[in-house]
């Protein structure tokens, strides 16, 4: 989304009211006239107007720690279901899916993705009952689960 000036300024409040004691800056933004925009974690956002930004927080707690691959929800399903994985740090991840003889039937993910928690959603209209695999890959972790479809 991109906003000029003036619109920014006329949708969001002055500094003073956006700051207290729980308000930390969340992200910078700077646009194409080289005005820095700060977004805190109350969902403020402000035009930073100082010389130099001197902290910016890091919010680690939504950084995982290893590697996971949750179960599909719902499963069994009809005809789509979510899966859920994370990575702890930059790598190139794949998700496949597999009918039971090994067949790859579709490519989910497949991309360089940064450390956090990831969710993509696998639509099986086009596929018969039965069981699927899907495979996460991401550096040296492999990881499979089953999953049914039950139309």
């Amino acid at each position: 989304m991109t906003y000029d000036d003036e619109e920014l300024n006329e949708l969001f409040p002055p500094f003073s009211e956006v700051l207290d004691s729980t308000v930390y800056v969340y992200s910078v933004y700077i646009d194409k006239n080289n005005n820095k925009w700060l977004g805190y974690n109350n969902g403020y956002v402000v035009k930073y107007t100082g010389e130099n930004i001197t902290d910016v927080k890091d919010d680690k707690q939504s950084i995982p720690d290893n590697y996971f691959l949750s179960q599909n929800y719902p499963n069994p399903f009809n005809p789509t279901t979510k899966i859920v994985y994370q990575i702890p740090a930059l790598n190139f991840v794949t998700i496949k899916v597999y009918d039971v003889l090994g067949n790859k039937i579709i490519t989910l993910v497949n991309e360089e993705q940064t450390a956090a928690s990831y969710e993509v959603e696998y639509d099986a209209s086009k596929l018969s009952s039965g069981v699927y695999f899907y495979q996460l890959n991401a550096g040296s972790f492999i990881e499979t689960k089953k999953m049914i479809l039950l139309k």
